[in-house]
């Protein structure tokens, strides 16, 4: 009876033991896999954190390089501004010296007539001698006023192929050098690029009138007269095309 109850302690230790070593075992696989699963999902979280900031950086140098390039821009901008100031400011004194030098011309033509006229009265030889003198001078000094005035235009059309006021001065150049087709032909884009302009309409009336064009100058006249232009200044060719029509009559 004494043996069969050791022995009965024995296999009840051992079960034990083998039950408590089984659970430590089981304890201890738990605690590897643990911190293995942690182990990974740290290094992941770190591997994800890197990528971020990698991110980040990479979004830093986009937004400096494009804040550079927009600084750069904005210079570029800067610059054109102020060369556009500079192009408008000499594209106006452009403007000022050619109105002075195409009324000096004008004044020119008319005070030559009006010496013309008067000289007619004077001793014939003595003033044939000089008036040709005179007018050889005066030819040559209109010449190159008028080939300068031309330059000039031009230049101005290079700066800014849409202002109409170019192709208008250049319409009275030729008006004057009596090339009123091309007098036509430039009043004509003048109008094109700013239909509000009556004296372009009157300018371009009195070449169609030198053409024989009367109709298109009658029509030309009296779209000057709808935008206002005074009378006065219509008046003259006015009277030409009516006696012009009469004449047709």
């Amino acid at each position: 009876m004494l043996i069969k109850n050791k022995f009965i302690k024995i296999i009840s230790t051992a079960i034990a033991i083998n039950f408590f070593t089984n659970i430590a075992i089981a304890g201890l696989f738990d605690d590897d896999e643990a911190r293995r699963l942690a182990t990974e999902a740290k290094q992941h979280a770190e591997d994800r954190l890197q990528q971020q900031a990698n991110s980040l950086v990479d979004l830093h140098n986009l937004v400096q390089q494009q804040n550079d390039e927009l600084a750069d821009l904005r210079g570029q901008v800067e610059k054109l501004t102020y060369e556009l100031d500079l192009l408008k400011k000499r594209q106006q004194d452009l403007y000022t010296d050619v109105d002075s030098r195409l009324q000096n011309i004008e004044e020119s033509g008319n005070n030559k007539n009006a010496s013309a006229k008067a000289s007619a009265n004077t001793n014939a030889n003595a003033n044939s001698a000089n008036s040709a003198n005179s007018k050889n001078n005066n030819n040559g000094n209109e010449i190159a006023d008028y080939e300068n005035a031309l330059k000039d235009f031009k230049t101005s059309c290079k700066f800014d192929p849409k202002n109409s006021r170019s192709f208008y001065y250049q319409g009275i150049v030729f008006s004057i050098q009596k090339d009123f087709q091309s007098a036509v032909e430039n009043f004509s884009i003048s109008l094109e690029l700013n239909e509000y302009q009556s004296h372009a309409y009157l300018r371009r009336a009195l070449a169609f009138f030198e053409l024989g064009q009367y109709e298109d100058s009658m029509n030309d006249l009296e779209s000057a007269r709808k935008l206002g232009l005074d009378e006065k200044e219509l008046k003259p060719l006015h009277s030409k095309l009516i006696d012009k029509f009469d004449m047709k009559v």
